[in-house]
C-alpha cells in the first residue's frame, strides 16, 4: 500500500496478506532519529555515517562499526513499522494505492502484530466513529478461529467476542 496524506508518505508491504515491513518519509519514523530517540547513539555518531539517512545502509554501517548488533536492529525495525501503521491508522484524509506487482525482499520479513495495533487503534475510537463505519445492518462479520487469536482482551471485549462462537 502507498499511503499519502499532504508532505506525509509511507509504504506498507504485505506477504501472503501479513504486514511484513513499512517505510515512511516522516523523520520520527526514520531508524536514525529512532536511534537518536532512544539514546542509543549521539548525533555525532549519526552523522559519522555515510547516507545515514538510508534505514538499510545505517543499520548495515551500525554492524560494521559496532554500535549495534542484528538482533537490536531488527526490533527497531519492527517498532518502525509498528510506529508507521500506528501514524497510518491516525490519518483520515488521504490517497492510498494498492499495487499486487510491488514486491520487497524475501529477506525482509519482520513479525508484526497486526491485530495488537488494530485492537489498540479501536479501542480508542468514540462510539460516534464506530457507528459511521456500518453503512446498514446488512453487514457481517467473522471471527478468527481461537488459535490465530492471541489478544489480550478486556473482561467486556472477552465477553462480546464469546457472542459470536456460534454465529
Amino acid at each position: 500500500f502507498r499511503l499519502s496524506s499532504g508532505e506525509r508518505k509511507s509504504i506498507i508491504y504485505l506477504n501472503g496478506g501479513e504486514v511484513v515491513f513499512a517505510v515512511s518519509n516522516a523523520r520520527e519514523n526514520r531508524l536514525f532519529d529512532m536511534f537518536l530517540q532512544s539514546g542509543k547513539l549521539t548525533k555525532e555518531q549519526i552523522s559519522a555515517i555515510p547516507n545515514f539517512a538510508n534505514d538499510f545502509e545505517f543499520s548495515k554501517n551500525l554492524i560494521e562499526k559496532g554500535l549495534s548488533n542484528s538482533p537490536e536492529i531488527e526490533k527497531f525495525f519492527i517498532v518502525q513499522t509498528e510506529n508507521i501503521l500506528k501514524s497510518a491508522l491516525q490519518g483520515n484524509s488521504g490517497e492510498w494505492v494498492f499495487s499486487p506487482f510491488a514486491r520487497i525482499k524475501e529477506s525482509i520479513n519482520y513479525k508484526i502484530s497486526l491485530q495488537k495495533i488494530l485492537l489498540d487503534f479501536a479501542r480508542n475510537l468514540s462510539s460516534e466513529t464506530v457507528v459511521k463505519q456500518f453503512t446498514g445492518f446488512q453487514e457481517t462479520f467473522g471471527v478468527k478461529p481461537k488459535s490465530e487469536n492471541n489478544l489480550d482482551l478486556l473482561p467486556i471485549e472477552s465477553f462480546v467476542l464469546s457472542r459470536f462462537d456460534n454465529s
